[in-house]
Parts: structure tokens; C-alpha cells; sequence
């Protein structure tokens, strides 16, 4: 059961994080495309870039957070069976 449970919980980070990622991208496209000044130009870069590193950021953190799991899971089973 909890092996299920952290499957459905990867799934929703891919998820929301896929989520997060075209959002940024589209909004900052919109803004580059739509963008009256250059500064608003600018604007939708920032935003194309800075929503790609957040993602990058957080899908990473938790892909450590779930690898670290795993190998703290196979330690416990060593210690177990000495």
C-alpha cells in the first residue's frame, strides 16, 4: 500500500510540475509575442527562463528526495538482515 501511495505521489509531481512548465512557457511566449515595450518583451523571457529553473529546481529536488528514499530503504533491509 505505501509503495502505492509514492507512486501516485511521483506521478502527481511529474504531473504538476509538467503543469508548471508550460504554463511559464506559454505565459512568457505570450508576453514576448504580445509584449507592447521591450521591457515587457524582456518580461516574457524572465519568465520563460525563470519557470524552466524553478521546474528544473523542484522536479530535481524531489527526484533526490525519492532516490535518497530508495537507498535508505535497501540500507534498512542490510541492517535487517545482519
Amino acid at each position: 500500500m505505501l509503495r502505492k501511495i509514492i507512486a501516485l505521489y511521483r506521478v502527481s509531481i511529474l504531473i504538476w510540475c509538467a503543469l508548471i512548465l508550460a504554463s511559464t512557457v506559454l505565459g512568457g511566449l505570450a508576453f514576448v509575442i504580445e509584449g507592447a515595450t521591450p521591457q515587457e518583451r524582456w518580461s516574457g523571457v524572465g519568465m520563460i527562463l525563470g519557470g524552466t529553473f524553478f521546474t528544473v529546481f523542484v522536479a530535481g529536488s524531489f527526484a533526490l528526495a525519492f532516490d535518497n528514499n530508495a537507498h535508505l530503504r535497501k540500507i534498512a533491509e542490510g541492517l535487517e538482515k545482519d
